[in-house]
């Protein structure tokens, strides 16, 4: 874990932080069906390889669509969160406070959508059998 933490602390330096934010409000803007983050609108405000990016993308991503995220309670966040420096940690749960409803509806939606089917061209007229 020492050693994903100053991999961590190295790619979040808080000279970044706002490129931080923009990042997370990115990827909550593709979770609700909006164009998402791309490695080539940060690869000049981050000093990250593509490798790095996509890693950071992927943890972020599984961070904000986890529905234990949802309920802003440390205790509940998910064990890559604890992972994270504490700065990264604030700039995420101050994500998740502002964006909440929206991740939730989106993420419902998402859950719906796969889960349950859909009735499609249902004829819903009552038919009287005699």
């Amino acid at each position: 874990m020492e050693n994903t933490q100053s991999l961590y602390i190295s790619l979040f330096n808080d000279e970044k932080s706002d490129v931080l934010k923009e990042l997370l409000h990115a990827c909550v803007d593709e979770i609700c069906g909006r164009p998402g983050p791309s490695y080539r609108k940060f690869v000049n405000s981050m000093d990250w390889t593509k490798t790095e990016y996509e890693g950071v993308y992927k943890l972020i991503s599984s961070l904000l669509r986890n529905p234990a995220s949802l309920y802003l309670v440390e205790e509940k966040m998910p064990q890559e969160y604890h992972e994270l420096p504490e700065q990264v940690q604030q700039n995420i749960l101050t994500c998740l406070k502002v964006r909440r409803e929206q991740l939730t509806d989106a993420l419902l939606r998402e859950h719906y959508k796969s889960k349950l089917p859909t009735v499609v061209d249902h004829d819903w007229r009552l038919k009287v059998s005699h």
